[in-house]
């Protein structure tokens, strides 16, 4: 889960129950298996795994600084569900900060750095139904990182297409056709109450 935003960091403050081994999985290299707005579904299949690993993946840059990237994916459990929101960022930040974000404006939290791997240091939470419904009804994520003690820069993560992602990446495997580009309008999962979705309330719990 996200700490209160405005905490400041100390550390790895983020205890994830039934953590998923913090690792890039090899699905976010993986060829593509369907595109969803900005969102791409990436599978890769491993030799003796009954289950394909795959990804919604999402790469982006910081305006501010060029020299930072995240990747962003929704990764599938071996049950089929997406229950985990990882963000790789480049190696260099400063760990206690930990990772901002805010939806449309919104501050949500803030996540500590679980791991640092060869490729980056790895973020990841729990994909709660309240945080998913956020992400899956805005329009923009923005993730911070202090680059200095005193400097962060923020990345702008396109959310356009991810309700479609999800969707798609639950039942996604290595061999699936490539899918059609996103609808850029609002989802099943993301249209609303409409659907019956519940909202959030003031706290954000569920």
């Amino acid at each position: 889960m996200w700490r209160a935003a405005g905490v400041p960091g100390g550390g790895l403050a983020l205890a994830l129950a039934g953590l998923v081994a913090a690792s890039i999985p090899a699905a976010a290299q993986g060829p593509a298996v369907g595109t969803y707005g900005a969102w791409t579904v990436r599978c890769e299949r491993t030799v003796g795994d009954p289950v394909d690993d795959c990804a919604a993946t999402q790469i982006a840059a910081a305006e501010s600084d060029a020299g930072v990237v995240l990747t962003v994916l929704f990764v599938r459990g071996e049950d089929g569900s997406v229950d985990v929101l990882r963000v790789l960022a480049p190696l260099g930040v400063l760990l206690p900060a930990g990772l901002s974000l805010a939806v449309d404006g919104a501050e949500v939290g803030v996540a500590g750095f679980v791991r640092c791997l060869p490729p980056g240091c790895i973020s990841e939470v729990a994909l709660s139904d309240t945080l998913r419904r956020q992400l899956v009804r805005g329009r923009t994520a923005e993730f911070a990182v202090s680059v200095t003690p005193t400097r962060q820069a923020a990345v702008e993560v396109d959310l356009a297409g991810l309700g479609d992602a999800l969707a798609a990446l639950a039942t996604a495997s290595a061999g699936s056709p490539a899918g059609e580009a996103g609808r850029e309008g609002p989802t099943a999962e993301g249209a609303g109450d409409a659907t019956g979705g519940r909202a959030p309330d003031a706290n954000g719990t569920r």
